[in-house]
């Protein structure tokens, strides 16, 4: 009832026709992915645990920008990398079972260029910004699902289901500014529901 896992691989990926289409020489990304993960596991409880670092070589990362249809503008970035803790449990107190997810993580830009047009001078500006948050990667998400089977027949069964989410702040582009800054929020989902079989003849 017990597990422990380990990998590293190695991943390229192209550019895609957006890529190709906003930035005239987009280069492909490479990652090198190491993952450490724990498990276990009985009748009535599972946790897994695990630990990730995924360092990127040339990572393609959103701007914050839009091109003329609408759709994302990436950039490529010389190195980068996600540091992060996953942990996935559930509980069954039969008839009610309990699920957790929770994933924290650093997300971060060794260097990343920023470019500010001056229409003073009518040339760019370009600000260099250290170790800066990759955009729209929030350092915390958890989530909590509650089943409850408040009865079950042959023919019936009534459930209830209660879902949270939390999600931390994220920024819309690679700069930090708390300006361009989206909110943690929260979300929650209350469903009940009626299986019925039907009969028969």
């Amino acid at each position: 009832n017990q597990k422990i896992f380990t990998s590293f691989s190695v991943g390229n990926s192209a550019p895609n026709r957006f890529d190709l289409i906003n930035n005239p020489n987009p280069k492909s990304e490479r990652l090198y992915n190491t993952e450490i993960q724990y498990l276990f596991s009985s009748n009535k409880f599972l946790i897994s645990t695990g630990l990730y670092y995924m360092d990127y070589r040339n990572q393609l990362v959103p701007t914050g920008e839009l091109n003329d249809v609408g759709a994302g503008i990436r950039t490529n970035v010389d190195k980068s990398y996600r540091l992060g803790l996953e942990v996935n449990s559930k509980i069954n107190f039969d008839p009610i079972i309990w699920s957790f997810n929770l994933n924290i993580s650093d997300n971060k830009i060794n260097s990343f260029d920023e470019y500010i047009d001056n229409w003073e001078t009518g040339e760019q500006e370009v600000i260099n910004h250290k170790k800066t948050t990759i955009a729209f990667s929030p350092s915390l998400i958890a989530s909590s699902s509650i089943d409850w089977q408040i009865f079950k027949t042959k023919k019936r069964s009534w459930s209830l289901n209660f879902d949270s989410k939390y999600v931390s702040r994220q920024f819309l582009d690679n700069t930090n500014n708390e300006d361009r800054e989206l909110p943690g929020y929260t979300a929650h989902d209350l469903t009940f529901s009626i299986n019925s079989k039907r009969l028969k003849i």
